[in-house]
């Protein structure tokens, strides 16, 4: 099994573990707006990239740290709709190629994700548990600099820099997303949260990859 879907599995099981029937904190109508940093586990979403004299280019980067805005309604005490957007930053890499050329390559994941949370209530009345699931749109932002010129490069380069082709590209993919985390209450609008999901993304490189964030919420009634 994926290590992004032990995760997910691991914190889903600790949610229905520990979940009472207890009154949650959440209040139904009220509306929330949090921010979560952390970081990908496994690296980021992959790419497959068409560069001139060289197939099967794929573009790939470990984590370097993730960002993530998100706004949710109640529905329920136990239930909410959220939406949230996110950035996956990868390293810069540097790549050796045959015949002693070389690449330098950044990769982005934009997140555009949206889903509910099932809440699970505790005994102690300021923590409670959730799963999530839900669908995303990954949208995988590649720069890469080759150094060579080719007179017919596919897909032609933005840019072309004193003998090397820059080729840069977007290309967006669906991904299926599950999670679970654990939320704890300052009071009755402020909380704290951490979280972990796993992506499931479609398209040419079907890789899971997974995520973990931690951050602050409020909630206005």
């Amino acid at each position: 099994m994926h290590r992004p879907l032990k995760l997910a599995a691991f914190l889903l099981g600790t949610s229905l573990a520990l979940g009472a029937q207890s009154a949650s904190i959440l209040r139904e109508g009220s509306f929330e707006v949090g921010m979560l940093a952390g970081d990908t586990i496994g690296g980021l979403v992959p790419a497959d990239i068409p560069l001139a004299d060289f197939t099967g280019f794929r573009v790939k980067s470990p984590g370097k740290g993730t960002l993530a805005i998100s706004v949710a309604i109640a529905e329920s005490p136990k239930l909410l709709f959220y939406g949230q957007f996110g950035a996956f930053k990868g390293e810069h890499r540097d790549r050796p190629l045959t015949s002693g050329f070389s690449a330098a390559t950044n990769l982005l994941n934009l997140v555009y994700e949206g889903g509910f949370e099932r809440i699970f209530a505790t005994r102690w009345s300021r923590v409670a548990f959730y799963a999530l699931g839900g669908g995303s749109t990954i949208q995988k932002r590649v720069d890469a600099i080759v150094n060579f010129v080719n007179p017919n490069p596919s897909p032609l380069p933005t840019d072309v820099l004193g003998g090397a082709t820059r080729v840069r590209l977007k290309k967006a993919v669906f991904a299926p997303v599950v999670g679970s985390g654990v939320r704890y209450y300052f009071g009755r609008r402020f909380g704290f949260r951490i979280e972990g999901k796993a992506y499931f993304p479609t398209g040419d490189v079907p890789r899971p990859t997974g995520v973990a964030n931690a951050g602050l919420f409020v909630d206005f009634p």
